[in-house]
């Protein structure tokens, strides 16, 4: 059977941090580098206030470790192909911690 994860993400988590005058911020740090499935789940575009907005959901789907079990979808983006999505949802299959599935939605 060929491996089926091949290709290379970064998910990344969000903290909160002050800037000088102190703004809070969110910043972002790289939380693990694995390989995964990438599958496009589709789009749309509508129009909103006179502009044409586009959504472009993917799945990702990699294989299970100890530290993605307290990622909060909120705080959560992927790193692909250049691309940063924001993490809507994460499915950890029957909580059987063989494979996780991240739903997210690309940023523009």
């Amino acid at each position: 059977m060929l491996n089926e994860f091949t290709k290379r993400i970064t998910i990344q988590t969000a903290t909160a941090a002050q800037d000088d005058i102190g703004n809070e911020n969110l910043v972002f740090a790289d939380l693990i580098h694995c390989s995964a499935k990438v599958n496009g789940t589709g789009g749309r575009e509508y129009y909103a206030a006179a502009q044409v907005n586009a959504e472009n959901n993917f799945t990702f789907e990699t294989r299970y470790c100890a530290l993605l079990k307290g990622i909060v979808p909120q705080t959560a983006r992927i790193v692909y192909d250049g691309n940063e999505y924001d993490v809507k949802h994460i499915d950890d299959f029957m909580q059987r911690h063989e494979t996780v599935k991240f739903i997210a939605q690309r940023r523009f």
